[in-house]
């Protein structure tokens, strides 16, 4: 009889004990889950808390800086080394514009050429000089304006001098916000308002720098509903879906805390413009045709990137800007060659 139990008893166990040890396992299993669980929702307490202790601290320092933001700078302004940010932007080599003049406010087909890439430094620097007086005033004249925009621009690319670029930048963002003002319903009013707002964000906090990120966005948005010919438009947008593209998860996540949801982007908003800028304007920016080329990296299409980059190194470099995309065209053609 107790044999016979015995027996049993063994039986029971080879039966059950896949089960039992499944059961443990789960349930070690669940608990190891809820741990880690725990932990990650720990660590996201804490970095939001971290990043309003940042946004706080942030705005505190605004508000005892704020000669340094929006106001006109000084004669005297410290030098700043340059630094990539959300939306730091250098415009490439403008095309001619669709300039209207007073008269012809809504009608957008008088054409004028302005484009000031090719002059010397030393000519960009005196026109900006006998001109000044617009930051005085504004000027009667809307084409004025816009084309002092234009030789701001055009000296800023090729400035070396920190202190000097922040001065011209400056200026021309509240030049541009002045003729945004007066002439809302004009594309070009947008879009200079937009190429100086990520211009300035060098200068800005963390926090502004994603607040005007966002408005530069906005506003080329607006630009380019009202006028689809102006490759520009695409690649500044471009690069500013590129860049929100790339944001990590933790980036992601402390813009989210600050500024609420964020529109879902990927990497083929940001292609999408870049090869509109393309069609209108063919192999005519550097700028574009090397990010189409790292657009096409990503997709894993290397043919299709050297082709590009073929297409960049054709291009003369113009200005500072242009010398550190060469320097990169370079740099890629021999890695994926």
């Amino acid at each position: 009889m107790e044999a016979l139990n015995s027996k049993s008893l063994n039986n029971a166990r080879r039966k059950y004990s896949p089960l039992i040890i499944f059961g443990f396992g789960t349930v070690g299993i669940s608990i190891f889950l809820l741990y880690k669980y725990w932990k990650l929702r720990k660590l996201l307490i804490e970095l939001e808390a971290k990043v309003r202790e940042l946004s706080l601290q942030v705005d505190s320092l605004n508000e005892k800086q704020t000669n340094i933001e929006l106001n006109r700078p000084s004669r005297s302004v410290n030098k700043t080394s340059r630094h990539d940010s959300l939306s730091s932007y250098d415009t490439p080599s403008t095309s001619p514009e669709r300039i209207p003049t007073l008269s012809q406010s809504n009608n957008q087909s008088n054409i004028l050429t302005f484009n000031y890439q090719n002059e010397s430094y030393e000519s960009l620097k005196e026109k900006y000089f006998e001109k000044k007086d617009f930051f005085d005033q504004f000027p009667s004249n809307f084409e004025d304006a816009i084309d002092y925009l234009r030789i701001i621009n055009a000296l800023d690319e090729k400035e070396i001098d920190p202190s000097s670029r922040k001065e011209y930048r400056m200026n021309a963002f509240n030049l541009a916000k002045t003729c945004l003002d007066f002439y809302p319903d004009n594309y070009l009013s947008h879009k200079w308002y937009a190429i100086f707002t990520g211009k300035i964000t060098e200068y800005c906090s963390i926090n502004e720098k994603v607040k005007y990120g966002f408005e530069f966005k906005k506003h080329l948005d607006i630009a380019i509903e009202m006028e689809q010919s102006d490759s520009v438009l695409y690649y500044l947008r471009g690069r500013w879906y590129y860049k929100m593209s790339k944001l990590n998860w933790a980036e992601t996540y402390a813009i989210k805390l600050i500024f609420g949801n964020i529109p879902k982007i990927t990497m083929d908003d940001a292609f999408n413009d870049f090869l509109q800028a393309e069609n209108l304007n063919p192999q005519k920016s550097k700028g574009n045709l090397l990010y189409i080329s790292r657009c096409f990296i990503e997709k894993n299409d290397k043919e299709n990137a050297l082709k590009y980059l073929n297409y960049a190194s054709m291009i003369s470099s113009k200005n500072n800007e242009e010398d550190k995309d060469e320097k990169e065209v370079i740099q890629m053609t021999k890695k994926y060659l």
